[in-house]
């Protein structure tokens, strides 16, 4: 066999393994979880200055739970680890965080060249609070896949980030949904879902998309710690711990089959019926506090009082009572 054909051949296996590999719905991985892959992602981690709740959302097409991504310190900033997913990165700018590094300290630190052969694979997204003001920085590598980038506002505590995306407008879409439910004064949760959702409105992670199904994402998550709440992050990709003692009291997280439901959808499902199991039930008004009581109680005590009034006179006039 010539030296041609051999390359031939071998160029088809390569494709042909290529292609498994990214069939929808294969598991990347069999056994326990790796500490490090693929995993491309949109995000949006935020951050409260008036309450010092921290958050992130986070959506990807991909077979298992993505929440590893997040790294939450209450009180003082978040973090999302994605694009080629290393839990050792990941712990890094956990740790960073919890020292009380500011955001653009902690993405200086685990961007240096040199100190991470996979760098130029990496993208993070970390907002951080110091003296009552958020702070925001993003890297997105040059080897991470199209479309690929970062919006962040330092005035709104936000950072957004995203690759394997349908188009830049899947970003920008979030951003503005940010915006827009942060000046309708909706609470932190609210924001960061309403966000997520306008990206997935906008296309999502492309490789979920096809013409027939526009899923968006197969994964998604989101977490919201209050202030005196403990620093999270979970402890291995593919871990969902919703529901554990250790967990943000607000942690939401669900998967589907690649080519299933749009994970996003049943991410906001999950949070409304959340928030109703949660909120108070309204208690009915007082009797005497509805209009029509308060009416008829009023008209008793002052046909009363007149009763009253016209008693004492007939019998001050009979003289059975003095002057």
């Amino acid at each position: 066999m010539g030296k041609g054909a051999i390359v031939a051949l071998l160029l088809v296996a390569g494709a042909l393994l290529a292609l498994a590999t990214d069939l929808p719905g294969e598991r990347p991985w069999s056994g326990a979880p790796p500490q490090r892959t693929p995993l491309n992602t949109w995000s949006v981690v935020a951050a409260d200055p008036a309450s010092g709740a921290v958050g992130v959302a986070g959506a990807s097409c991909f077979p298992e739970a993505v929440d590893a991504i997040a790294a939450l310190v209450p009180g003082h900033g978040a973090a999302a680890t994605q694009a080629e997913f290393d839990l050792t990165n990941r712990n890094r700018v956990f740790q960073l965080l919890q020292e009380g590094r500011q955001a653009e300290d902690i993405v200086g630190a685990v961007t240096q060249v040199g100190d991470d052969p996979g760098l130029l694979r990496r993208q993070y997204g970390v907002v951080t609070l110091a003296q009552g003001r958020a702070r925001a920085a993003t890297f997105t590598g040059e080897g991470t896949l199209d479309w690929a980038g970062a919006r962040q506002a330092d005035e709104l505590g936000v950072a957004v980030q995203g690759n394997i995306l349908e188009g830049q407008a899947v970003l920008d879409e979030t951003l503005r949904a940010f915006r827009a439910a942060r000046e309708a004064n909706q609470p932190l949760p609210e924001q960061l879902l309403r966000a997520l959702e306008a990206g997935s409105a906008a296309g999502g992670d492309r490789r979920c998309n096809t013409v027939q199904l526009q899923q968006t994402a197969s994964a998604a998550f989101l977490m919201v710690a209050r202030a005196d709440e403990a620093p999270y992050a979970a402890a291995e990709l593919g871990m969902s711990e919703t529901g554990a003692a250790t967990a943000p009291a607000l942690y939401l997280s669900v998967t589907e089959p690649i080519g299933g439901e749009n994970a996003v959808s049943l991410l906001r499902e999950a949070y409304d019926a959340h928030t109703a199991r949660v909120q108070p039930t309204p208690q009915p008004e007082p009797a005497w506090r509805q209009p029509e009581i308060g009416l008829l109680i009023a008209a008793v005590v002052t046909l009363a009082a007149m009763g009253l009034t016209v008693v004492w006179a007939m019998r001050r006039g009979r003289g059975e009572i003095g002057d």
